[in-house]
């Protein structure tokens, strides 16, 4: 596989950030001996932008990304794209934003990501500092997971959450505790 990444970053603090910009594009390239099989190209572009805001900062962050196959069953799961958990959809476990599937083992129904071909998230949020050390946070995050192509994802599968954290700065990065309640979408 190959896998090119250009980055371009001008931070006023690379671990926790209150003012700049981060712009990350990401390729990579699955090319299988047998070329009978799967070809897989995987692209992801990340932005985020840092602004003082009066006593806080403001922080959002855009990251997109499309793979791009034939067939998403082919996709090998490794290789989908997942959203839920703290640096995703905070108002989901970890890689279990829908769709998910469900697995019936003796009895108990448990989760199983099916992951997705085209991924968009938005995460929103504003920091305000509560006390030399601690900062408190209200955040905003919505996303979409689609099997089929780009043009699918909005607005059926939007998914989102809103809440609130705190963060504690420490010398190796900030300490983050959030917590958040997901979106109720409409029924019918």
């Amino acid at each position: 596989f190959l896998e090119p990444s250009a980055l371009w970053e001008q931070l006023d603090n690379k671990i926790d950030p209150a003012e700049g910009y981060r712009l990350l594009a990401s390729c990579k390239a699955l090319l299988p001996f047998d070329l009978s099989r799967a070809v897989c190209f995987k692209a992801i572009v990340e932005s985020a932008l840092y602004k003082k805001i009066g006593i806080g900062s403001i922080a959002v962050r855009l990251r997109m990304g499309h793979i791009f196959n034939e067939d998403f069953e082919r996709v090998m799961p490794i290789e989908r794209f997942y959203l839920g958990g703290s640096y995703s959809l905070r108002g989901y476990e970890p890689d279990l934003a829908p769709p998910v599937n469900q697995l019936l083992c003796e009895g108990c129904r448990y989760p199983v990501p099916i992951g997705g071909r085209s991924m968009a998230l938005l995460n929103a949020e504003w920091r305000v500092p509560l006390s030399g050390v601690l900062q408190g946070v209200l955040f905003s995050d919505c996303g979409a997971l689609e099997s089929d192509r780009c043009a699918a994802i909005m607005p059926r599968s939007l998914l989102g959450d809103t809440g609130f954290g705190l963060r504690l700065k420490t010398p190796v990065g900030p300490l983050r505790f959030d917590i958040a309640w997901k979106w109720q979408k409409a029924q019918g």
